[in-house]
């Protein structure tokens, strides 16, 4: 019931049906409470959750599912192996700290892009939105499709960006169509 609850927050939860699979990243800090609770309320089976702190880590695994992996790595390790290994996923989320976001994107985009087999879903700053040339006020799939495109190459199409929260100028849910 709990969980339930939390998972009513703003998240793009359509992004995630039918998806079996899924990789979570930077996602201990608050628990999954903005992203991982949605694959608990949907019953996505296999999930693995990356994050470098070990006892939250632990905590989660007293929340969410035993069949869940419970990963202590860095999240950019974690993204290059999977992508050197041709490790596949449907769906990985990325819910880094907002001054992590804009570089991991630069990074890493390509690289998930090509281990989400439908859709990689990113949290987007105001500043981050700005910096890359999209209007924070009304920032529109196309408009940070183009910016995410030129910036990374990433190899997705951009369906929804979704307001997180009014922190910090804004935070926004991206998602990206990689199939």
């Amino acid at each position: 019931e709990e969980i339930a609850w939390v998972a009513q927050r703003a998240f793009p939860i359509s992004a995630l049906r039918g998806a079996d699979s899924a990789m979570g990243l930077f996602c201990a800090r608050t628990f999954g409470r903005n992203d991982v609770v949605n694959l608990a309320v949907l019953g996505v089976p296999a999930v693995e959750l990356v994050d470098l702190d070990q006892v939250r880590l632990d905590h989660m695994a007293t929340i969410y599912p035993s069949t869940w992996a419970y990963v202590l790595e860095d999240a950019n390790d974690r993204i290059m192996r999977a992508h050197r290994d041709g490790e596949r996923v449907d769906v990985v989320i990325s819910d880094p700290y907002s001054a992590m976001a804009e570089p991991f994107a630069m990074d890493h985009a390509a690289a998930i892009t090509e281990i989400a087999d439908q859709r990689w879903i990113h949290l987007w700053t105001a500043e981050f939105m700005r910096n890359w040339g999209v209007d924070p006020e009304s920032p529109t799939p196309a408009a940070v499709q183009e910016a995410l495109t030129a910036k990374t190459g990433a190899r997705c199409v951009v369906t929804d960006v979704v307001q997180r929260s009014t922190h910090a100028g804004g935070t926004f849910w991206v998602v990206c169509d990689t199939s």
